[in-house]
């Protein structure tokens, strides 16, 4: 495993997402203040509604219906809508599809964030703030993050 460690040190951000590599801290959602998160797909107008399951300051991983999974695409570009606790505004981000797979009865697809003038400071601000907040609230209650 030590050479897992090194080897995986020198990957790409390309290479590293196919080994699931995680590049920030994420968190669960509490789910006593679930976070729905509105997707818009290519060329779509109506959206795939979706609850977000965890929050990183680079992605947000996301449970979708089972019949909206087959719409998604590893590397498709995404639009997503959504609002953190206590945010005044909702954010409307770009992202690319990560990851795309199921879990029991859950389907579960994974986005990075663009970087795009979208991502503003204040949206980063914000990302890190909840992102700390909860690891704090998972810490008190002895709970391990899955980052």
């Amino acid at each position: 495993f030590e050479e897992w460690e090194d080897a995986r040190s020198k990957l790409g951000p390309r290479l590293r997402s196919l080994f699931n590599q995680r590049q920030a801290f994420r968190v669960d959602v509490d789910l006593s203040s679930p976070i729905s998160v509105n997707v818009t797909l290519p060329g779509e107008s109506k959206s795939v509604r979706a609850s977000a399951r965890d929050f990183s300051i680079l992605g947000v991983g996301l449970w979708i219906h089972h019949k909206e999974v087959e719409r998604f695409r590893m590397e498709q570009r995404v639009e997503i809508e959504f609002s953190l606790p206590n945010s005044r505004e909702p954010y409307v981000l770009g992202a690319t599809v990560r990851h795309v797979g199921s879990e029991g009865i859950q389907r579960a697809i994974g986005l990075e964030l663009i970087p795009d003038s979208r991502l503003s400071t204040g949206c980063r601000r914000a990302l890190r703030d909840y992102v700390m907040k909860r690891q704090l609230e998972m810490r008190r209650k002895g709970v391990r993050s899955n980052g």
